[in-house]
């Protein structure tokens, strides 16, 4: 199956060898909530671990980064169905108990929609050297952790997601198990991968009684590096990651509306990171217990992000090779992007009918009076699209 953009660009789902540079995280050790689920995770003395956990409850109680992007009231059903979620991360520990209820699957070293396979594991934070990855686990737990475990933990889709975890190695990027695999090209290979996931997700709904809406997804690509990847293939087959991206978000090559939607943090240098800097990319930037954005950005391909969403003091289950240990703070623009696109993929759930520009539009719809980047809003999304009728 194909999907050609304006330039002729075809569906990349076999070629190969990409890299990544994976953005920043910044985990640090959170005492368990007395008498919750988090397990007995350790106690830390960090003055900047204590001013995030700080942050880390809303005064109604919960996580403070749900309150802030008003998900206890948007009014939107708790799951997201027919929506995928492309993890492009490092491995996730599926099992824990805040992710167990999921709909699991991954990219594996042998997988009939893409025989290039992945070479790392993608249903664990071990990296098949011995490394334990956890970065993957946190992302997914801001999408679509369990509540009820642990009162300072949530997830953006509480009652369930699909998700699809496209194993890469988080210092390198790359989807091959060497940290030595040089950074960029493996982006195009990892988003391959996902858009071969949901074109075999749709081919299951062929011949099958209408009704439910098609699939759709949102990519999670939380990598970062300082310029775009380098094309691949050669001749009539070279493709860069602009042409690829152009093709991938635009017009099915069934000339259905385009499907996918491209999520990716702005990173913590001074200009936007690729791939958020695309402008088919929706680059999220990290938003302050405060009310304001942790940094800015100048110069690149874009200004600054085009969304901000909760990126201090975020908890997330600290996943060990022995099991569930307390809670870990994690900051930055990557743990902000993962709020956007369990965002994303519940809004469009909730409104299937709707484009995927119209659902962008949606969730850049709330901005600070006095301007400035928009504000993740689950409630002011919601309210757009209702409104919109789509």
């Amino acid at each position: 199956m194909r999907r050609r953009g304006a330039a002729g660009v075809p569906c990349l789902w076999l070629l190969a060898l990409l890299a990544g540079a994976a953005g920043q995280q910044l985990p640090r050790a959170v005492s368990p909530a007395p008498g919750g689920g988090g397990g007995s995770g350790g106690n830390t003395s960090s003055a900047a671990a204590a001013a995030g956990a700080a942050c880390a409850a809303a005064p109604g109680g919960g996580p403070w980064g749900l309150a802030a992007i008003g998900e206890p009231t948007s009014g939107l059903p708790a799951s997201a169905p027919r929506v995928l979620v492309c993890l492009i991360s490092s491995g996730v520990a599926a099992r824990s108990p805040y992710l167990v209820h999921n709909a699991w699957s991954g990219c594996a070293a042998e997988d009939p929609l893409d025989p290039g396979g992945c070479a790392l594991p993608w249903g664990s934070p071990a990296d098949g050297a011995g490394n334990w990855k956890p970065r993957g686990t946190y992302a997914a737990s801001i999408i679509a952790a369990r509540p009820g475990l642990d009162p300072r933990v949530g997830g953006v889709i509480p009652g369930g997601a699909s998700l699809h975890v496209v194993p890469v190695n988080p210092d390198s990027g790359s989807i091959e198990p060497g940290a030595s695999a040089p950074g960029g090209r493996s982006r195009l290979r990892a988003y391959s991968v996902c858009e071969g996931r949901l074109r075999g997700l749709q081919a299951q709904d062929y011949g099958a009684p209408g009704g439910a809406p098609r699939w759709r997804m949102v990519v999670l690509a939380d990598l970062t590096s300082a310029g775009p990847a380098e094309p691949i293939g050669s001749g009539a087959m070279r493709v860069g990651e602009a042409e690829w991206l152009a093709a991938a978000t635009g017009v099915t090559a069934e000339g259905r509306a385009p499907d996918v939607l491209l999520v990716a943090p702005a990173g913590e240098g001074a200009a936007v990171a690729f791939p958020a800097a695309f402008p088919q990319a929706l680059a999220v930037g990290a938003l302050t217990c405060a009310g304001g954005p942790a940094r800015s950005y100048s110069g690149g391909a874009k200004l600054g992000p085009d969304l901000l969403a909760p990126g201090q003091g975020v908890l997330v289950p600290d996943v060990r090779k022995e099991g569930t240990a307390g809670l870990r703070v994690w900051e930055g623009s990557a743990a902000a992007a993962a709020f956007a696109a369990g965002g994303a993929a519940r809004l469009w759930a909730a409104f299937p009918g709707c484009s995927v520009d119209a659902v962008r539009r949606a969730l850049l719809s709330s901005r600070p009076a006095g301007g400035g980047a928009a504000r993740l809003n689950l409630g002011a999304a919601r309210a757009y699209l209702a409104a919109s009728k789509c």
